[in-house]
């Protein structure tokens, strides 16, 4: 998803949203998750896109 498309179904366009809220609750979303370092195992980041959530097995 790229950011539009997250503002719009989280804030439904109600609100302002500084431009830089998304990757802040995305950093907050992985610091909960213990999804830190170089290699993401829950939010994957596409340059120039948006931000995809990775599919995992019950092994990983």
């Amino acid at each position: 998803m790229d950011r539009e498309d997250i503002i719009a179904s989280v804030w439904d366009g109600a609100v302002e949203v500084e431009s830089n809220a998304v990757d802040r609750h995305i950093q907050d979303l992985r610091l909960k998750l213990g999804d830190t370092g170089p290699s993401s195992k829950f939010i994957e980041t596409i340059p120039g896109k948006g931000y995809r959530w990775r599919h995992m097995s019950w092994s990983e």
